[in-house]
């Protein structure tokens, strides 16, 4: 599973895009503001692949793999090494990565029987009211629309 959420000024500045940021909001609140000002007209890119080990990536120091966009992506962009998930299941896991709220607080228990609150305010809907335009690319069922 692959889930990409973009968030960039425009299309262009996206698709040209060389960064990548990816932003575990469990540990804590990233403000766009802040970002904006401290880079400012920089696009966003958070890249979350469910159960993909850190050790198997080249960035990582992995020699057999072979990742050249990733590699790419880490070497132009800024890369949080260290990030971690506050629940073992991928829709929790997200709730938490795109709220910055743990799962006692956003709700979001389980994989199945469970949606995020439209209330919950997620990272591109501040981005959004940031200015951004967003987006995302998603590949797995469980972080279709509806729930997340």
């Amino acid at each position: 599973m692959i889930l990409v959420r973009c968030v960039a000024r425009n299309r262009r500045s996206l698709l040209a895009s060389a960064a990548v940021f990816a932003v575990q909001l469990g540990c804590s609140r990233v403000n766009p503001e802040t970002l904006s000002a401290q880079h400012p007209g920089a696009p966003v890119i958070v890249i979350s692949i469910d159960t993909l080990r850190a050790d198997r990536l080249p960035i990582y120091g992995y020699r057999k793999g072979s990742t050249p966009a990733m590699d790419r992506l880490a070497r132009e962009g800024i890369v949080f090494d260290d990030v971690y998930s506050h629940a073992p299941l991928t829709l929790p896991s997200h709730a938490s990565l795109f709220t910055g709220l743990l799962p006692t607080r956003h709700g979001v228990r389980d994989n199945i029987g469970y949606t995020l609150a439209a209330k919950s305010g997620t990272l591109a809907s501040r981005f959004k009211a940031a200015g951004y335009a967003t987006g995302a690319a998603v590949s797995a069922y469980v972080l279709r629309s509806r729930r997340l």
